[in-house]
């Protein structure tokens, strides 16, 4: 009888980059929907370029794969300038 060899462990990629317990906020460029829409879009547009077609269609499967799993935040409010300062009011 021969060993039952371990079975190999799968090393999160994203999670081994950062410290552990550190959370990264990664901005996108447009939003998840428009995301999905453009892929299904190229998917359509490849219809007659079968390997063109199935990878365009590995991607979109591995976008709708991250996004369902990605915890989303609202992008930040933007701030109001700083660099004008209200003026003095004099007495």
């Amino acid at each position: 009888m021969s060993k039952s060899q371990p079975k190999p462990k799968v090393i999160p990629v994203i999670t081994g980059i950062h410290k552990q317990g550190e959370k990264r906020i990664i901005a996108l460029h447009h939003h998840p929907k428009a995301i999905t829409q453009a892929l299904d879009s190229l998917v359509e547009e490849a219809k007659d370029d079968v390997v063109l077609k199935d990878l365009f269609e590995d991607i979109r499967v591995l976008t709708h794969w991250a996004l369902a799993r990605l915890p989303m935040v609202e992008p930040p409010k933007e701030k109001p300038s700083t660099s004008e300062q209200p003026e003095a009011k004099g007495n």
